[in-house]
C-alpha cells in the first residue's frame, strides 16, 4: 500500500517524497508504517490494494522505534501481517518491493540495522518478512544511510483494546502480476500451505470454487473463516497444469 507524497513536510521531505512510501496492516484493526514516512502530519493518503485512495489518521509515532500507527479505518484495504522476532545480524530476510529480494541482516558502525541487498529505489516502509512470512521490520531511508526499522516492539504503540478473535492463516504472500494473476512469491516453510505441497510460482484463482481477481478478494475470504476451517483453493502451477488444494488453516502468529 502505498502513502502519496502530497502534503509533505520538515526537513526529511526530499528524503520521503523520493518515492511513494508504503504502509501494511497488522491483523485487523492497525496501520503501519516508518515514522519518517509519517514526517509531522496528521493525516496521510494511502493507495489501498483497490487503487484507491483512502485518508488514514496519524495515531502514535515513535521517533525511537521509528514507527507510526495509523487509524485502522483504511486497515482492510491493505496487506496484512502477523509480526515476528525482532531481526538479527545473520538473519537472511525477504524485502517485499516489486519484485521480493532475499537479503541478510548486518549491524553497521552505529549498532543500527542493515540489508546487504538495498536499492536507492526502495519504498519508505517498504515489509521485511522472515523465512515464516511474517513481518519483522521496514525499510527506511536514514539520515546516515539506509536502516531496517525492527516492529518486534510495535505492540507497545497500540491501543489497549485489540481484536480477541484469532486471525485464520494461510502462511503464503500473494501479489498480482502484471497480468493481474495473483503469484505466490512466498510460502512459509511451517505454515499450513507449505504443508500441502503449495509452492512459490503457484497462482490463485478461485477459493472454494469462487474466483478470485484481486489480493484484496482473496483476503477477504480467507478473513471470513476462522483458523481449523478447510478452504479450497485452485491452483495453476508453473508447468501450466492445475489443480484443487485444500489448505486447513492455522491461527496468525501473535504479536
Amino acid at each position: 500500500t502505498s502513502v502519496q507524497s502530497d502534503g509533505t513536510s520538515g526537513s526529511q521531505s526530499a528524503q520521503v517524497t523520493e518515492s511513494p512510501a508504503v504502509a501494511v496492516g497488522i491483523g485487523d484493526a492497525f496501520v503501519i508504517t516508518t515514522a519518517r514516512a509519517v514526517d509531522g502530519r496528521d493525516v496521510i493518503t494511502l493507495t489501498g490494494t483497490d487503487g484507491q485512495p483512502h485518508d488514514a489518521t496519524v495515531l502514535m509515532v515513535d521517533q525511537d522505534l521509528g514507527l507510526a500507527v495509523l487509524s485502522g479505518d483504511a486497515a482492510s484495504m491493505t496487506t496484512s501481517y502477523g509480526i515476528g522476532p525482532a531481526p538479527k545480524a545473520g538473519d537472511v530476510v525477504t524485502v517485499l518491493g516489486d519484485t521480493p529480494t532475499s537479503a541478510n541482516v548486518g549491524v553497521d558502525a552505529s549498532g543500527k540495522l542493515t540489508l546487504d541487498a538495498w536499492s536507492p529505489s526502495t519504498p519508505e516502509g517498504t515489509p521485511v518478512v522472515n523465512a515464516d512470512g511474517l513481518l519483522v521490520a521496514m525499510c527506511s531511508h536514514g539520515n546516515s544511510g539506509n536502516e531496517l526499522v525492527s516492529v518486534a516492539s510495535v505492540a507497545a504503540m497500540l491501543p489497549p483494546t485489540k481484536p480477541s478473535k484469532p486471525s485464520p492463516w494461510l502462511g503464503i504472500h500473494v501479489a498480482a502480476d502484471a497480468h493481474g494473476a495473483l503469484v505466490i512469491d512466498m510460502v512459509g516453510p511451517n505454515g499450513p500451505s507449505s504443508i500441502v505441497g503449495i509452492v512459490v510460482g503457484d497462482i490463485v484463482t478461485a477459493v472454494d470454487g469462487a474466483p478470485v481477481s484481486s489480493v484484496d478478494e482473496l483476503k477477504k475470504i480467507v478473513m471470513s473463516h476462522a483458523p481449523g476451517d478447510a478452504v479450497t483453493l485452485s491452483i495453476t502451477h508453473a508447468d501450466q497444469t492445475t489443480g484443487d488444494i485444500t489448505v486447513t488453516l492455522g491461527t496468525a502468529p501473535s504479536m
